[in-house]
């Protein structure tokens, strides 16, 4: 890209990483909602959900008494993506991926797998994950 504006560098960036491009730094269309993944409690009730967007980005919500969504997580407890799997299948090997979409695809194809919600770095207490997961073993 020697030789090219900025302007110019930039859109061919995003396209590169699949980014729309931006005016005056709002987004050229609306985002949407590409998939709604599911954080379940051991019983199979839903707590929570990770929504993804296209362009990239994610929001989480729970569930209200009215059968609507609350857009935050106050209140609830974080759980292991796919936490009701992860409890039938003890002591099978568990791949902790960064995301739900990694994780489908582990599933896909056979395997065990899950994640933190709010993707890489944002697990609150390392310390449950641990022993949830050796209870597991």
């Amino acid at each position: 890209m020697a030789g090219t504006d900025f302007k110019t560098a930039l859109a061919s960036v995003l396209r590169f990483v699949g980014r729309s491009e931006t005016t005056n730094g709002s987004r050229s269309k609306p985002p949407l909602v590409v998939a709604e993944y599911d954080y379940k409690d051991e019983t199979g009730k839903t707590l929570y959900q990770t929504v993804r967007y296209d362009p990239k980005e994610f929001k989480q919500r729970q569930p209200d008494p009215n059968g609507g969504w609350i857009w935050n997580l106050k209140g609830v407890r974080h759980v292991l993506f796919r936490l009701p799997e992860l409890t039938k299948r003890v002591g099978e090997t568990v791949f902790v991926c960064e995301g739900e979409k990694d994780v489908l695809a582990l599933e896909a194809i056979g395997f065990l797998a899950t994640c933190n919600p709010m993707g890489a770095g944002k697990w609150k207490d390392p310390s449950v994950t641990s022993k949830r997961m050796k209870n597991m073993s």
